[in-house]
């Protein structure tokens, strides 16, 4: 007999589509799905979502439209909510850190009609945005996503701002790494770099975009 996520994969469901349509909590849906063979309870869930999608195909389409929802925190017209979704693109890009000048210049040559940046520091507040959206789609996805500004950097010290810790700390502690956690002041450079070789590592990045509701350029 297949596993059910093999199931489900030819399906084109993910486990957050299952999650959504059962009312499951995906970090259990997840571990379950994760265990070959799988629990006995994941097979009947997934026997009946199945059953249930072929005599009601409209639910395939209602978890479709949820699966393109984009985090409330970079909704919206401001200048913080539209740099948030422009910037999340070209970190995703970049193969290593950038400085907040090389930022600035990458979205004005993306976006020319964008509205002047002012001072560097502005850029703190979208960083924070898209941080907080990241966040929202790893606990959709049951998944934790490492801090994707950590990338960038300020041109002088080349770390970033203190303002980003908060995520640093969290993912730590996510990461069961509270003792690099307390360390973060101490250790700063070491710490940055070493999270920074770990965002630059992880290789979801296109699917974490797809859940904000934003698409990679061709």
């Amino acid at each position: 007999m297949n596993h059910p996520m093999e199931r489900l994969t030819k399906q084109g469901l993910s486990v957050r589509k299952v999650a959504d349509l059962t009312e499951i909590p995906r970090r259990p849906l997840t571990a379950a799905l994760d265990q070959d063979p799988a629990p006995r309870w994941v097979r009947y869930v997934v026997d009946g979502l199945l059953a249930d999608i072929e005599r009601d195909p409209g639910l395939r389409l209602r978890a479709e439209d949820r699966e393109q929802e984009m985090p409330e925190v970079i909704q919206g017209d401001t200048w913080a909510c539209v740099t948030a979704r422009q910037l999340l693109p070209v970190l995703v890009e970049a193969r290593e850190p950038m400085t907040y000048k090389e930022l600035d210049e990458e979205l004005a040559r993306r976006h020319p009609d964008r509205e002047p940046t002012g001072t560097m520091p502005k850029y703190g507040h979208p960083l924070g945005r898209a941080g907080r959206a990241l966040i929202a789609v790893g606990e959709r996805l049951g998944i934790v996503v490492p801090p994707l500004c950590v990338l960038v950097v300020n041109g002088v010290t080349k770390l970033p701002g203190e303002g980003l810790d908060e995520f640093l700390r969290l993912y730590l502690h996510d990461t069961d790494r509270a003792a690099k956690a307390k360390a973060l002041k101490r250790d700063r450079a070491s710490i940055v770099e070493m999270i920074q070789s770990e965002v630059l590592a992880f290789d979801r990045w296109t699917e974490m975009l797809r859940e904000c509701g934003i698409e990679l350029e061709d």
